[in-house]
């Protein structure tokens, strides 16, 4: 938290935040984190896919797909 608070503009604090949310019972607070990160500039797909950490999100199919396909309209199908 205290990186976010430095930071708060940051991608790698607000996906941070996501991940921990995300597995603390929170999604929407961890989606909320997640764009956060997209919108200020985190820009690798491919380890969104893999991280381990984004499970919970991917697997809301349906929120996860559009916001793949808003942030990487050119990558995700």
């Amino acid at each position: 938290l205290k990186a976010h608070e430095l930071d708060p503009g940051g991608p790698y604090p607000n996906y941070n935040l996501s991940c921990y949310y995300a597995n603390s019972g929170n999604p929407d607070l961890a989606f909320s984190y997640l764009e956060n990160a997209l919108k200020f500039g985190w820009t690798n797909y491919k380890y969104l896919q893999e991280d381990t950490e984004m499970g919970p999100l991917r697997a809301d199919n349906k929120k996860w797909t559009e916001l793949m396909k808003k942030y990487f309209p050119n990558i995700s199908k």
